[in-house]
Order: structure tokens, then C-alpha cells, then sequence
């Protein structure tokens, strides 16, 4: 099977699959270079406009996990506005690079988001529709990936999502 069928056959088994590399590299990152336990909340059900929250001594983030084959700046991410209700809310773009030998595996992190204690403003962003109804979905904008910032490996991640501070 070619990897872009293992890919979309596969989509959500890959999506949590980076979602948990992810987690146990900002873990890992945060025991091992800054002394700090990284933990992890999960919601029992998705309506909350968040993946997953991040805690890191009293710094809270309410994340909504977004993956992709590459980086296309022009491709438009669903965003729920419910998202923008909480406090240090922020989205995460993990970019995987797989070749298709399967030997070489690679993420980029992009960032989304305000400092800490502030919401995401997702204001600035037009209405998403559903892809195969075309109807507006009016809790959700399309944002486009060159909207986010992209950031230096888990060490950037990190700082974005319990260092950064205003001013």
C-alpha cells in the first residue's frame, strides 16, 4: 500500500499517534532540560472547543490539535470558536514529513495563540463551511497555516505555550 493511502486510511490512528509524540516530547523536554512536569488533561467529550489541556506549574493552555502531511501556507484549518472562550487557548499545527521508505520521520511545530492567560482572537477569520456539504459551520473559521508562527522544534513549542508572557 502507498503511503498516501496508508495516510488517508489510517488518518486518525497517524492524528493521535502525533498528538502523543508530541505530548511525550514536551514531557520529556520539560523533565529533562527545564526540571518541570508537563501534564496532560483530556476532555470526555469534544464540544469544548479544546484537544487537550497542558499544565506546566501554573500555567494552564487549552490546546486544539491540528495535524498535516507538510506545510502548505495556503491550506485552511477548522477553528472552533469555542476555543477563543478559553483562557490560554491557543492551536498547535504539528506538520509530519514521512518518506515513503517509512525510514525517515520528521515534525515541525507551528503556533497559534496568545500569551499566557490571554484567548486566542479569532475574529479576523472568515466562516468555515463543511468540505462536502458546503454549508457555513457558523462556531468555526478557516484559518489559513500562514496564520500561525512557526516554531524552533519542542524547545519553541515549549516557550510558546508556558513561557510566553506579555510584554
Amino acid at each position: 500500500m502507498d503511503l498516501a493511502t496508508r495516510l488517508a486510511r489510517e488518518s486518525t490512528y497517524v492524528a493521535k499517534m502525533i498528538e502523543n509524540i508530541m505530548v511525550a516530547e514536551l514531557q520529556r523536554y520539560g523533565w529533562v532540560t527545564k526540571g518541570n512536569c508537563v501534564g496532560v488533561l483530556r476532555g470526555e467529550v469534544d464540544d469544548s472547543g479544546f484537544d487537550l489541556g497542558l499544565t506546566c506549574g501554573n500555567v494552564t493552555r487549552f490546546v486544539q490539535f491540528k495535524q498535516s502531511r507538510g506545510y502548505t501556507p495556503q491550506k485552511k484549518l477548522p477553528v472552533h470558536m469555542r476555543l477563543a472562550a478559553q483562557p490560554s487557548s491557543c492551536v498547535v499545527l504539528a506538520c509530519h514529513n514521512l518518506d515513503s521508505s517509512y525510514e525517515s520521520f520528521s515534525l515541525d511545530y507551528y503556533w497559534l495563540g496568545s500569551c499566557v492567560g490571554k484567548s486566542i482572537d479569532l475574529s479576523g477569520y472568515k466562516v468555515a463551511t463543511n468540505p462536502r456539504t458546503k454549508q457555513e459551520r457558523p462556531d468555526v473559521r478557516a484559518v489559513p497555516c500562514y496564520a500561525f508562527d512557526d516554531v524552533d522544534g519542542i524547545s519553541g513549542l515549549y516557550e510558546k505555550l508556558f513561557m510566553y508572557r506579555d510584554g
